[in-house]
Protein backbone atom coordinates (compact mmCIF):
# COMPACT_ATOMS: atom_id res chain seq x y z
CA UNK A 1 0.00 0.00 0.00
CA UNK A 2 2.72 2.50 1.19
CA UNK A 3 4.63 2.02 -2.64
CA UNK A 4 1.67 2.26 -4.19
CA UNK A 5 1.15 6.12 -2.86
CA UNK A 6 4.26 6.28 -3.52
CA UNK A 7 4.20 5.98 -6.29
CA UNK A 8 1.50 7.64 -6.82
CA UNK A 9 2.93 11.07 -5.62
CA UNK A 10 6.11 10.20 -7.49
CA UNK A 11 3.81 10.36 -10.63
CA UNK A 12 1.88 13.40 -9.35
CA UNK A 13 4.98 15.34 -9.05
CA UNK A 14 6.75 14.46 -12.55
CA UNK A 15 2.93 15.32 -13.89
CA UNK A 16 2.87 19.12 -12.05
CA UNK A 17 6.43 19.32 -13.48
CA UNK A 18 5.47 18.75 -17.22
CA UNK A 19 2.93 21.24 -16.80
CA UNK A 20 4.74 23.89 -15.18
CA UNK A 21 7.80 23.23 -17.92
CA UNK A 22 4.98 23.53 -20.30
CA UNK A 23 3.79 26.67 -19.11
CA UNK A 24 7.25 28.47 -19.12
CA UNK A 25 8.03 27.56 -22.43
CA UNK A 26 4.87 29.05 -23.70
CA UNK A 27 5.42 32.57 -21.52
CA UNK A 28 8.94 32.50 -23.01
CA UNK A 29 7.71 31.57 -26.33
CA UNK A 30 5.48 34.79 -26.47
CA UNK A 31 7.49 37.04 -25.10
CA UNK A 32 10.04 36.22 -27.78
CA UNK A 33 7.33 37.60 -30.03
CA UNK A 34 7.91 40.84 -28.44
CA UNK A 35 11.11 41.33 -29.28
CA UNK A 36 13.02 42.39 -32.34
CA UNK A 37 13.21 39.32 -34.46
CA UNK A 38 11.07 35.75 -33.58
CA UNK A 39 10.98 32.87 -35.93
CA UNK A 40 7.01 31.61 -36.54
CA UNK A 41 6.82 28.35 -38.60
CA UNK A 42 8.54 28.87 -41.79
CA UNK A 43 8.92 32.83 -41.29
CA UNK A 44 10.56 35.07 -39.72
CA UNK A 45 8.56 38.44 -38.20
CA UNK A 46 11.38 41.33 -37.88
CA UNK A 47 10.29 44.90 -36.48
CA UNK A 48 12.35 46.93 -39.46
CA UNK A 49 13.59 50.62 -37.37
CA UNK A 50 13.82 53.38 -40.16
CA UNK A 51 15.82 55.66 -38.34
CA UNK A 52 15.96 59.74 -39.36
CA UNK A 53 19.76 60.84 -38.25
CA UNK A 54 20.35 64.58 -38.72
CA UNK A 55 22.94 63.75 -41.67
CA UNK A 56 24.02 60.96 -43.80
CA UNK A 57 26.75 61.76 -46.04
CA UNK A 58 26.58 58.46 -48.72
CA UNK A 59 28.55 59.21 -52.49
CA UNK A 60 26.84 61.90 -54.08
CA UNK A 61 23.52 62.11 -52.24
CA UNK A 62 23.25 64.22 -49.34
CA UNK A 63 21.15 64.04 -46.03
CA UNK A 64 21.41 67.29 -44.94
CA UNK A 65 17.81 67.93 -43.55
CA UNK A 66 16.11 65.04 -41.21
CA UNK A 67 14.32 62.60 -43.28
CA UNK A 68 10.56 61.96 -42.66
CA UNK A 69 9.34 57.99 -43.56
CA UNK A 70 5.82 58.56 -42.03
CA UNK A 71 4.38 59.17 -45.77
CA UNK A 72 6.41 56.90 -47.17
CA UNK A 73 5.71 52.68 -48.26
CA UNK A 74 8.72 50.30 -47.45
CA UNK A 75 9.43 47.68 -49.96
CA UNK A 76 11.90 45.06 -49.37
CA UNK A 77 13.18 43.47 -52.57
CA UNK A 78 14.81 40.41 -51.97
CA UNK A 79 18.13 38.24 -54.20
CA UNK A 80 19.78 34.91 -54.18
CA UNK A 81 23.06 35.90 -53.05
CA UNK A 82 24.55 33.69 -55.46
CA UNK A 83 28.36 35.46 -55.03
CA UNK A 84 27.91 38.60 -57.58
CA UNK A 85 25.12 41.40 -58.75
CA UNK A 86 25.28 39.56 -61.84
CA UNK A 87 23.98 36.17 -60.26
CA UNK A 88 21.76 37.27 -57.83
CA UNK A 89 18.47 36.35 -59.08
CA UNK A 90 15.36 38.15 -57.80
CA UNK A 91 13.11 36.04 -55.19
CA UNK A 92 10.44 38.29 -53.39
CA UNK A 93 9.53 41.79 -52.78
CA UNK A 94 8.24 42.07 -49.39
CA UNK A 95 5.53 44.69 -47.84
CA UNK A 96 5.35 45.74 -44.51
CA UNK A 97 2.24 44.09 -42.55
CA UNK A 98 2.25 46.93 -39.98
CA UNK A 99 3.94 50.40 -39.20
CA UNK A 100 4.42 52.38 -35.92
CA UNK A 101 5.65 56.11 -36.33
CA UNK A 102 7.67 57.17 -33.33
CA UNK A 103 9.27 60.52 -32.48
CA UNK A 104 12.23 60.00 -34.57
CA UNK A 105 11.89 56.77 -36.57
CA UNK A 106 9.45 54.52 -38.03
CA UNK A 107 8.79 50.87 -37.55
CA UNK A 108 7.60 48.08 -39.94
CA UNK A 109 6.09 44.62 -38.75
CA UNK A 110 7.78 42.31 -41.88
CA UNK A 111 8.14 38.78 -42.36
CA UNK A 112 10.47 37.09 -44.06
CA UNK A 113 10.54 33.78 -45.58
CA UNK A 114 12.88 31.59 -43.04
CA UNK A 115 16.21 30.93 -44.15
CA UNK A 116 19.47 30.27 -43.65
CA UNK A 117 20.82 30.35 -47.08
CA UNK A 118 22.70 33.79 -48.10
CA UNK A 119 20.59 36.53 -48.89
CA UNK A 120 20.66 40.01 -50.29
CA UNK A 121 18.04 43.10 -49.52
CA UNK A 122 17.02 46.38 -50.76
CA UNK A 123 14.79 48.75 -48.72
CA UNK A 124 12.97 50.96 -50.96
CA UNK A 125 10.74 53.69 -49.69
CA UNK A 126 8.34 55.50 -51.98
CA UNK A 127 5.77 58.11 -51.16
CA UNK A 128 2.47 56.56 -50.67
CA UNK A 129 0.82 55.92 -53.50
CA UNK A 130 3.53 54.96 -55.82
CA UNK A 131 3.62 51.29 -56.25
CA UNK A 132 7.00 49.49 -56.79
CA UNK A 133 6.50 46.79 -59.86
CA UNK A 134 9.97 44.56 -60.69
CA UNK A 135 10.34 41.83 -63.56
CA UNK A 136 12.10 38.90 -62.80
CA UNK A 137 15.55 39.16 -63.76
CA UNK A 138 19.37 40.09 -61.62
CA UNK A 139 20.29 42.42 -59.16
CA UNK A 140 22.68 44.20 -61.78
CA UNK A 141 19.80 44.79 -63.87
CA UNK A 142 16.90 45.31 -62.06
CA UNK A 143 18.42 47.85 -58.68
CA UNK A 144 20.56 50.51 -60.72
CA UNK A 145 17.57 50.65 -63.28
CA UNK A 146 14.96 51.68 -61.16
CA UNK A 147 14.38 55.55 -61.52
CA UNK A 148 11.69 58.44 -59.84
CA UNK A 149 10.29 61.35 -62.14
CA UNK A 150 8.46 64.64 -61.10
CA UNK A 151 10.84 64.86 -58.47
CA UNK A 152 9.40 62.03 -56.64
CA UNK A 153 11.65 61.12 -53.66
CA UNK A 154 13.10 58.01 -52.63
CA UNK A 155 15.07 55.98 -49.93
CA UNK A 156 17.07 53.22 -50.24
CA UNK A 157 19.41 51.01 -48.69
CA UNK A 158 21.23 47.53 -49.39
CA UNK A 159 21.94 45.03 -46.74
CA UNK A 160 23.46 41.54 -47.46
CA UNK A 161 22.78 38.08 -45.49
CA UNK A 162 25.69 35.89 -45.80
CA UNK A 163 23.98 33.79 -43.34
CA UNK A 164 20.32 33.96 -44.36
CA UNK A 165 18.54 35.55 -41.73
CA UNK A 166 18.46 32.18 -38.83
CA UNK A 167 21.23 29.75 -38.28
CA UNK A 168 21.31 26.58 -39.92
CA UNK A 169 19.38 23.99 -38.26
CA UNK A 170 18.35 26.50 -35.77
CA UNK A 171 15.22 29.15 -34.81
CA UNK A 172 17.72 31.48 -33.53
CA UNK A 173 18.42 34.66 -35.34
CA UNK A 174 21.19 35.40 -37.53
CA UNK A 175 24.27 37.89 -36.37
CA UNK A 176 23.22 40.24 -39.46
CA UNK A 177 19.47 40.21 -39.14
CA UNK A 178 20.77 42.56 -36.45
CA UNK A 179 21.07 45.18 -39.72
CA UNK A 180 17.69 45.60 -39.49
CA UNK A 181 17.02 46.90 -36.30
CA UNK A 182 18.65 50.40 -37.34
CA UNK A 183 18.40 51.18 -40.88
CA UNK A 184 19.08 55.04 -42.15
CA UNK A 185 18.09 55.05 -45.91
CA UNK A 186 20.15 56.98 -48.30
CA UNK A 187 17.50 59.95 -50.58
CA UNK A 188 17.90 60.20 -54.15
CA UNK A 189 17.95 63.70 -53.52
CA UNK A 190 20.36 66.47 -51.86
CA UNK A 191 19.50 69.50 -49.60
CA UNK A 192 21.70 72.52 -51.17
CA UNK A 193 21.96 75.32 -49.02
CA UNK A 194 24.28 79.12 -49.38
CA UNK A 195 25.88 80.87 -46.61
CA UNK A 196 26.90 84.41 -46.96
CA UNK A 197 29.97 85.63 -44.65
CA UNK A 198 31.06 88.23 -46.32
CA UNK A 199 30.95 91.46 -44.87
CA UNK A 200 30.77 93.43 -47.93
CA UNK A 201 27.98 91.45 -49.76
CA UNK A 202 24.92 91.20 -50.02
CA UNK A 203 23.22 87.65 -51.31
CA UNK A 204 19.80 88.65 -53.01
CA UNK A 205 19.10 84.66 -53.68
CA UNK A 206 20.68 81.48 -55.85
CA UNK A 207 18.84 79.37 -58.47
CA UNK A 208 19.94 75.98 -59.51
CA UNK A 209 20.74 75.12 -63.45
CA UNK A 210 20.38 72.04 -64.92
CA UNK A 211 17.77 70.49 -61.85
CA UNK A 212 16.37 67.36 -62.87
CA UNK A 213 12.94 66.08 -62.19
CA UNK A 214 14.07 62.64 -62.73
CA UNK A 215 16.79 59.91 -61.36
CA UNK A 216 17.83 56.47 -60.22
CA UNK A 217 16.60 55.55 -56.80
CA UNK A 218 19.68 53.17 -55.94
CA UNK A 219 23.50 55.26 -56.37
CA UNK A 220 25.24 51.91 -56.38
CA UNK A 221 26.88 50.38 -58.61
CA UNK A 222 26.80 46.59 -59.18
CA UNK A 223 30.30 45.09 -57.81
CA UNK A 224 29.98 47.41 -54.47
CA UNK A 225 28.45 46.35 -51.02
CA UNK A 226 26.44 49.78 -51.27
Amino acid sequence: MKKNILKYICGLASFLLVACSSDDFSAVKLADKDAFAYVDGDKVVVNVSLDAPDMVDIQSRGLSETPDYNDMHLYLVEFDDNGSPLRNTLRTVYTPESETPQADKVIYKVILDKSAQPRVLHLIALPKGKDLTLDYGIEATIIPNLKTDNQTPAYWRRLSFPNGYVKEGTDEESSELAQLKSVALVRNFSCISVTNEAANFELKGFAIVNNPEAGTIAPWTPGKST
